[in-house]
This record gives structure tokens, C-alpha cells and sequence, in this order.
């Protein structure tokens, strides 16, 4: 039930930390599907902090995952420099 709603959580001042106390759950529980959501939703945009939480906790379920997130975030930011 809480996997489905991470779409629709509202982006206000508090989402850092509710996103942090999700991945927690997530983690507790291990359900590493729900972090994996909490990124891909784009829940961690403009948190930093929350995004290599969660890419450390997936390290132990999910390696090949954090690499491709890596990778993918290592070019994004590539081809944001090259147009800059």
C-alpha cells in the first residue's frame, strides 16, 4: 500500500524527511522495491543526502541497480555540462 502512494506524495518542506523515514521502513522491512520506487519516482531530486541513503542500502540486494543509477546519473550530468 505504501509503494503505491510514493507517486503521489506532495512536494513540500517536509518530503525529506518523510522520504528518509520511508526508506527506513523500506529497509526494516527489506523491501528493497520500495527504495528502488522512492528513486525512480524521482521522490530523491534536490536530495542528495536521501539519494546515496538509499543507493547504500540497495548496495546489498541490488548492486547491478546502483551501478546503472550511477552510470546513468554520471551521463546525465555529462551531457547537463556540455550544453552549459
Amino acid at each position: 500500500m505504501i509503494k503505491k502512494a510514493i507517486p503521489n506524495l506532495d512536494n513540500s518542506q517536509q518530503l525529506p524527511h518523510v522520504v528518509g523515514r520511508l526508506v527506513e521502513y523500506f529497509n526494516t522491512f527489506n523491501e528493497p522495491e520500495g527504495i528502488k520506487d522512492i528513486l525512480t519516482n524521482g521522490l530523491t531530486d534536490g536530495m542528495p543526502e536521501v539519494e546515496t541513503k538509499c543507493l547504500a542500502l540497495l548496495q546489498k540486494h541490488d548492486p547491478k541497480f546502483v551501478e546503472e543509477w550511477q552510470a546513468q546519473k554520471e551521463t546525465a550530468n555529462t551531457q547537463n555540462k556540455e550544453y552549459e
